[in-house]
């Protein structure tokens, strides 16, 4: 059966081999016949071509790739506990959904560390419960004793305010009755100065009057009895010692004048004291005036008139005598004003012995103040008692730690211990179909030993490699189109003329790491859903990089090259033009000419290559009208 289908292919295909000579043939023999058309009418033979115009197209930039099919979720299951496998939900091909048990371990020796890790934690928690309830009988003690030892201090520190308070007082009250007392005390010792002076000046200047009042009568006296009996030689003599004793006189109650003028000034003298003097010294004047006069009268000798008035001055001395021991009375007042300062000075002094007496309360508060801190110190010794007991706090404290402490590592062991058991089931991470099994049921494993490989269905991505060179090129979401090959369109005729199947998909990611030894980038594509599509297949895949839309491009095979240079030919009229082009970029069939070329142009795209500038030409084909 298969040899005869092998013959009537090879016949059909002679027969379609004869076809095609039939019509070559016929197309050389109307080629002849229009060239030698051609030659006979323009002398030169024309080089029969074929030509197309040229309008902007889109040329597409790709990258061709060429990779595996693969799963996009392929898991492992494995065990996390080690025993022996009790039961395992089927072979390779087994369908499972997400969660459900695919395998079970015995789980013997799990149930009964849970048992041992639950009875652990209630101990562990009983021990907690009790150092807990120490704990808080401790701190609520502590926390008393603190809180009493605290208000003492707080009493006490208030009694050392109160003591410190009538202390500052008393010590001013002290102070300032000292500083008053001692302030009178000088002023009672100034004024006895004062006094003492004045009475001593009083006195001085009373006397001085006295004695200058008693020689001017005198003087004056002895004046009229020279008057009334003549003058003579020892009488000049004695009026001319008059006059100057009388000189001596008012010069000294001036100068004394002057002296207690300056003490009055300083107010160390009273008033009274100054006007005596400043009386003794105008006295003293008239009586030098008078024993000038009395000098002038000798020398003239006497006169009736002389004579009354020297007895007119004779009465003037007694009374000046007079009045100059009445102003003795004044000595006495003097003396008395010594003695009122003298006992004022003794009452200030004994007011300061009296301020400086209180000097005894001030050392009875600052006793108060010693006390008062003593019983702060007493009560800070109390608090510092009350507070030993936190170091007690503290140790309660540490136990509660550690039971809690316990009680933790109780429940992490319940975890473990739970978690183990959990580890004896083991199930589907995914919904897909089981695709190696790698234990048997009653095998013994470790943890960590793969179980099964489970693979998603209907979810694969296709993953191609990529030259160094191009990878740069492509970017997340740049479609693909991919071609798996053993997809034929036919597959009832692996002989049929049909292409690979193709897909449209889209680039995930550039994976960022270079194979050192083929130098290129794994690439990874997003692959649509297909139920014809299985994990292995291989695929190629074309990477669109770049898209020149509307860009002037001719057929690949109209460009020709000579030397270094590239060039187009089109055809004016019935003559072959050559154009040299720079070209772009290419896709399948077409590339990009970026100059030498306008759109509408109709290039060559058979015969161009023993075509020459300038060269008649005919267009054989019907689409390069």
């Amino acid at each position: 059966m298969q040899k005869t289908a092998i013959v009537i292919i090879i016949v059909i295909a002679l027969a379609a081999l004869g076809i095609i000579g039939v019509m070559k043939a016929r197309q050389g023999q109307a080629s002849s016949n229009a060239q030698a058309s051609d030659t006979a009418e323009t002398g030169q033979q024309a080089i029969p071509i074929s030509a197309t115009t040229i309008s902007p197209r889109d040329i597409d930039e790709r990258v061709e790739v060429t990779g595996t099919l693969k799963p996009a979720n392929e898991v492992t299951v494995g065990t996390r506990y080690s025993g022996r496998i009790a039961w395992l939900v089927g072979k390779a091909g087994t369908r499972v959904r997400q969660g459900d048990l695919v395998a079970r371990m015995e789980d013997q020796d799990a149930r009964s560390q849970v048992r041992s890790a639950e009875s652990a934690l209630k101990a562990a928690e009983a021990r907690m419960a009790q150092a807990k309830a120490a704990l808080a009988q401790q701190t609520t003690a502590t926390e008393s004793g603190i809180d009493g030892a605290l208000a003492a201090i707080s009493a006490a520190q208030a009694r050392v305010e109160q003591a410190k308070a009538a202390a500052e007082q008393q010590a001013t009250a002290t102070q300032s009755g000292i500083r008053t007392a001692k302030a009178n005390v000088l002023a009672a010792q100034a004024r006895l100065e004062q006094t003492k002076a004045t009475a001593g000046a009083t006195d001085a200047t009373a006397t001085a009057q006295v004695k200058s009042a008693e020689a001017g009568l005198a003087a004056a006296q002895s004046r009229l009895a020279i008057l009334r009996s003549g003058a003579r030689t020892q009488e000049e003599a004695q009026a001319k010692n008059a006059v100057e004793l009388a000189r001596a006189t008012y010069e000294n109650d001036k100068s004394n004048y002057a002296r207690l003028k300056q003490l009055f000034d300083d107010k160390a003298i009273s008033r009274s004291a100054l006007d005596n003097a400043e009386t003794k010294m105008k006295v003293s004047q008239v009586q030098l005036a008078s024993a000038q006069e009395q000098y002038e009268l000798v020398k003239e000798g006497p006169r009736k008139e002389e004579v009354e008035a020297a007895e007119a001055a004779a009465r003037q001395a007694e009374e000046a005598v007079a009045t100059a021991k009445a102003n003795l009375k004044q000595v006495e007042v003097a003396n008395a004003n010594v003695e009122i300062a003298r006992t004022g000075l003794e009452q200030a002094q004994a007011a300061l012995d009296a301020a400086n007496a209180g000097r005894q309360m001030d050392i009875m508060r600052d006793k108060d103040v010693l006390a008062a801190q003593a019983g702060v110190k007493q009560a800070e010794q109390a608090l510092k008692a009350a507070r030993a007991g936190q170091d007690v706090n503290r140790m309660r404290g540490s136990d509660l730690d550690a039971a809690i402490a316990a009680r933790q590592q109780a429940r992490e062991a319940v975890t473990l211990a739970m978690q183990a058991w959990d580890y004896t089931q083991i199930f589907s991470p995914v919904t897909g179909v089981i695709a190696e099994r790698l234990v048997e049921e009653g095998q013994s494993v470790g943890s960590n030993v793969a179980v099964f490989t489970i693979s998603t269905e209907k979810s694969l991505f296709f993953e191609a490699s990529v030259s160094e060179l191009e990878a740069t090129r492509i970017r997340s979401g740049q479609p693909v189109r991919i071609i798996v090959d053993a997809l034929q369109g036919d597959r009832g005729n692996f002989y049929g003329n049909r292409g690979a199947k193709s897909l449209t998909g889209a680039v995930e990611k550039v994976v960022p790491v270079v194979d050192a030894r083929t130098r290129s980038f794994l690439v990874r594509v997003i692959v649509p859903a297909s139920s014809e599509l299985f994990p292995g297949m291989f695929a190629r895949g074309e990477v669109l990089v770049l898209r020149h839309r509307e860009t002037i491009a001719v057929p690949k095979e109209a460009l020709v090259t000579k030397g270094d240079r590239q060039v187009v030919f089109t055809v004016e009229g019935e003559t072959a033009k050559e154009h040299e082009v720079t070209v772009g970029a290419t896709d399948s069939e077409y590339i990009q000419i970026l100059s030498g070329l306008e759109a509408g142009a109709r290039v060559v795209t058979a015969g161009q290559q023993t075509l020459a500038d300038g060269d008649k030409v005919r267009v054989a084909n019907g689409n390069g009208k």
